[in-house]
């Protein structure tokens, strides 16, 4: 999407795909056959206002969607997430990663989601230092345990 837009627009342009809206949750099923709450939360912050706009990636929020309706990867795995009492401590969560890579431009695509989080906005072109696509930092999303890939 074009930079610079409210950040309402973009939230939208990740529901629509799944008949969901704002103030409208729908409950989607994934390619693997998990179902998953899609709602506007994945862009609120626990206070309530939104969250968004980190280093311009808003724009790829239609991209986010297309990672889950149609991923490359599926990983499931734990991830430590800061206590949101007491910041010392780190909780363990299960969590799923949906990877979508766009061989062409380097592109990457990744939603995780866990129990009581979500990370949305993880997408981000690479590039070596010719300008070429590099996957390198896929490897790094990728962990755990590999539960569906494209054929």
């Amino acid at each position: 999407l074009e930079p610079g837009l409210p950040i309402e627009d973009y939230v939208r342009a990740f529901l629509e795909p799944f008949g969901a809206d704002l103030g409208q949750a729908v409950l989607w099923e994934d390619v693997a056959g998990v179902k998953i709450p899609i709602s506007e939360l994945y862009f609120r912050e626990r206070s309530g206002a939104w969250k968004g706009g980190k280093r311009g990636r808003d724009v790829f929020t239609p991209l986010l969607a297309e990672a889950l309706l149609d991923p490359d990867e599926i990983w499931m795995g734990v991830v430590a997430k800061p206590d949101p009492v007491d910041s010392r401590y780190e909780e363990l969560f299960i969590d799923r990663r949906y990877i979508r890579l766009d061989p062409d431009t380097g592109l990457i695509v990744v939603m995780q989601i866990g129990r009581r989080w979500w990370d949305e906005v993880t997408a981000y072109p690479t590039t070596d230092k010719k300008g070429r696509p590099s996957f390198q930092l896929l490897d790094r999303r990728r962990g755990g345990k590999l539960i569906w890939k494209r054929k």
